[in-house]
């Protein structure tokens, strides 16, 4: 491709041919979708040529501008086309230097992370819904069960009858090609069971609609559970910070389902590099976010202090000097 290609044939053949190399997801491919639109719509005069300085700037000031994304959602387009300049650079298609394409610097607030506590959990796996409603049910138990075993969608779409077991599931996940054997407990194999003498065409275990649909549903859900308590999270468009309160059922999604299972296991004292074998996570730096929300397991260990009676005495031993440690 010559240095005078348009800048969309460029962008097209970038996607086209990387998202084959590190074989995007849908999810990735639809960010640089929206990413493309985005630009058209910030850059005019792009048809025949590249912004000047590689355009980094003015796409960021459109995107909390016009586009009135947040900053977070602005963060990851802005490396998706951080991406994209590399490609045109490496490829020789402009001669664009890199040195003054910096990403600008985005005031983020840590995403709050909503999740089902155990007792709203068991509310909504034991709730009775009208044989009418057995839409909702389905969805529910699609839910529960990654809510019981820390699946996500994509998984639980995924699973077949052969993946499962009388004890476990085995599972090569969707996201991570990562192999995983997550036990089951009598929650996942209740679900399990409920739909075991169900053969669909597709070969899947579970009644997966699709994720826009369940979303939808979730809240219905939720709201039918009484899972209303009033959630209160901020962010930052620009430099404008947003403050926001909105009932919990609104915010329940089918990403939610993995967070109650993180979050539920480490209130239950579960050791953390045994929840990664069943998340299949490979860094103790992901469970963070989840282990400052467990807040009721850190009443109940602070707990223990007035339950000690100082019969339980802690060893000691001399060191040199006479100190004890």
């Amino acid at each position: 491709m010559k240095t005078d290609s348009s800048f969309f044939c460029a962008f097209d053949a970038f996607v086209s041919e990387v998202s084959i190399l590190k074989q995007w997801r849908p999810a990735t491919a639809a960010i640089y979708g929206s990413l493309r639109n985005h630009i058209k719509k910030c850059f005019t005069g792009t048809d025949t040529g590249f912004p000047d300085k590689g355009g980094i700037p003015e796409l960021a000031r459109y995107l909390n501008g016009a586009a009135g994304v947040r900053n977070t959602t602005a963060r990851k387009y802005l490396r998706a086309y951080r991406h994209f300049l590399g490609w045109t650079a490496t490829n020789r298609i402009c001669r664009l230097s890199l040195s003054g394409t910096a990403l600008p610097r985005l005031r983020i607030i840590d995403r709050k992370v909503i999740f089902l506590e155990w007792e709203e959990l068991l509310k909504m796996y034991s709730y009775g819904f009208s044989q009418k409603e057995a839409h909702l049910a389905a969805c529910r138990d699609v839910f529960c069960f990654c809510c019981f075993t820390s699946l996500r969608y994509s998984d639980a779409a995924n699973l077949k009858h052969e993946d499962i077991w009388d004890d476990h599931i085995s599972i090569v996940t969707v996201k991570t090609s990562c192999p995983l054997r997550i036990e089951l407990n009598k929650y996942s194999k209740a679900i399990l069971a409920k739909y075991s003498g169900i053969n669909r065409r597709d070969g899947r275990a579970l009644p997966v609609i699709s994720n826009q649909k369940m979303n939808k549903y979730l809240k219905i859900i939720s709201m039918r559970c009484g899972i209303c308590e009033p959630v209160s999270f901020s962010y930052f468009k620009g430099s404008e910070r947003i403050d926001e309160c909105r009932p919990k059922y609104e915010l329940i999604s089918t990403h939610c389902a993995r967070r109650t299972f993180i979050c539920n296991a480490l209130a239950m004292g579960i050791p953390p590099h045994i929840i990664m074998k069943w998340t299949g996570h490979k860094d103790y730096k992901v469970m963070r976010p989840y282990m400052d929300v467990t807040d009721t397991a850190r009443s109940e260990a602070m707990g223990m202090f007035d339950r000690y009676d100082g019969r339980a005495r802690t060893r000691t031993r001399t060191g040199a000097g006479g100190h004890n440690f």
